[in-house]
């Protein structure tokens, strides 16, 4: 059986956390001999559920969860997308994942695929029409700001709150690319991004990406 296709039947069956880090860390090295970092990128085939679901799951239980706790992915687009079942104390987790900022990252990722470079930011949230997008993408690449991306994450999780306002469950998700700006500066965030989901019923909510490529699970809620 194909490596990927293993690691998704090993996922639905679950999977002590500490052995969960290990296959999947040893997956990476494998995009890249194999020629799949394009897939990766854009969410494509065997790669979608990889990057979309489980390895934001893997930022957030790198911070809470023991090894000897469990995980488990259906995998099949039921609710929830992920359970764990910690130990000590005993909870049983359900987990939802979203992506912020959807269809810039696609749009941005094509471009890289493309290319062979892109930009980090263009600030068009998921509800604006392609027109908005494919204006954007034309234009020269050009510096943003601080507040710029800012008041594009706060639209952006304030949309992620509307189409997960029936949902419910323990702990909600949120991947997102933070590569546009600093550790420090998400951080000082945390306040007004916080605003744009306190409405959702889940217990806790995490926004994660990899901002000066290093993991980061901010805490909203």
């Amino acid at each position: 059986m194909d490596m990927f296709d293993s690691f998704y039947e090993q996922l639905r069956s679950g999977l002590e956390i500490g052995e969960f880090f290990e296959r999947h860390a040893a997956l990476f090295p494998k995009i890249r001999a194999r020629g799949l970092v394009e897939d990766y990128r854009l969410g494509r085939g065997q790669m979608k559920r990889l990057r979309d679901e489980v390895t934001p799951v893997a930022l957030f239980l790198s911070r809470h969860a023991g090894n000897s706790d469990r995980v488990q992915f259906p995998l099949n687009s039921s609710v929830p997308d992920c359970n764990v079942l910690h130990r000590t104390p005993s909870l049983h987790r359900t987990i939802e994942v979203t992506v912020a900022q959807a269809r810039e990252r696609l749009n941005l990722m094509t471009e890289l695929n493309k290319t062979g470079w892109g930009r980090g930011f263009i600030g068009v949230t998921d509800d604006q029409p392609k027109s908005v997008f494919d204006e954007k993408m034309a234009d020269e690449r050009e510096a943003y700001s601080t507040d710029q991306v800012r008041e594009t994450m706060i639209d952006a999780l304030a949309l992620c709150a509307r189409n997960k306002a029936h949902s419910q469950g323990h702990t909600l998700i949120v991947s997102t690319a933070m590569e546009h700006l600093p550790r420090e500066r998400w951080v000082e965030m945390r306040p007004l991004l916080a605003a744009s989901i306190a409405p959702l019923t889940f217990q806790e909510v995490y926004l994660v990406g990899r901002p000066d490529n290093a993991d980061l699970c901010l805490k909203l809620k």
